[in-house]
């Protein structure tokens, strides 16, 4: 969290939010842009794999679209333990084989 002290933020930031929640604003921002790029409909199946800060933000994001499935992904089991992933349709702890598998199978190779 120490972070935010090297980041500097062109842009207007409310002096209600805490100096240590300004460094998430442009990755909140890339991942809302993702899900809108989506074009999430109510009957959609959405699979947001990797549950970091952009995985997190898509995830958040994609809820307010209540697609009929939303599923998150992560190598680690405490992630997908957070509160905002737990209360997903799905959360799944993959085991690293697992990604590998897929990777190389979608890559051709698998």
């Amino acid at each position: 969290m120490a972070f935010y002290y090297y980041v500097s933020i062109n842009a207007q930031i409310p002096l209600s939010v805490p100096d240590w929640q300004t460094p998430f604003v442009e990755p909140l921002a890339c991942s809302v842009h993702a899900v809108n790029l989506g074009e999430i409909q109510r009957e959609d199946i959405v699979v947001v794999s990797g549950c970091g800060p952009l995985g997190l933000g898509m995830v958040a994001a994609a809820k307010l679209k209540s697609p009929k499935t939303l599923i998150a992904l992560d190598l680690y089991d405490w992630k997908v333990s957070l509160p905002i992933v737990s209360t997903t349709i799905v959360c799944l702890y993959v085991h690293f084989s697992v990604y590998l598998n897929i990777s190389l199978h979608a890559a051709g190779g698998g």
